[in-house]
């Protein structure tokens, strides 16, 4: 007989050592980064950090039951990532605490390229079928005239 509480046992160790690890990672120091103390003000680094992962396993008979040698094949996988990016900075200071935002300019470029692109193309578009009215006048006036010859 097949024992599947053995068969599944290196999943489930994988599987455990995976959540240790995420939840290792997953504190508050990954978003707040260790306070820098200048003179009298205190700044604290903000980041925003994404994880995610997956995973997966199967298995099923393979084999003859015929010949007796019925087995179970097993398979699994996982996998996962993280990112993190400067959001803002803490300012503590005598004159009181402050958020400054870091500007990411990258996503600012690309989104102002893809909204001027969006733009072009929704112009050009507007610009053909204004044309493409015209030129059907313009087609049936010239159909008109050759009818009435």
């Amino acid at each position: 007989m097949i024992d599947l509480e053995k068969e599944m046992q290196p999943m489930s160790i994988a599987s455990a050592e995976m959540v240790n690890k995420i939840t290792a990672i997953a504190r508050v120091d990954a978003v707040f980064g260790q306070p820098v103390q200048h003179g009298n003000t205190v700044i604290v680094p903000c980041a925003e950090v994404s994880m995610g992962g997956g995973m997966g396993m199967g298995g099923g008979p393979s084999g003859k039951a015929e010949q007796g040698n019925l087995t179970v094949g097993m398979g699994g996988g996982a996998g996962g990532g993280a990112t993190g990016r400067p959001i803002a900075i803490i300012v503590m200071s005598p004159d009181g605490v402050r958020v400054q935002p870091v500007v990411d300019a990258t996503k600012v470029a690309l989104a102002f390229f893809t909204t001027a692109s969006f733009m072009l193309v929704q112009f050009v578009l507007l610009l053909r079928s204004a044309r493409a009215g015209k030129g059907k006048e313009h087609s049936f006036a010239k159909l008109k005239k050759a009818i009435e010859r």
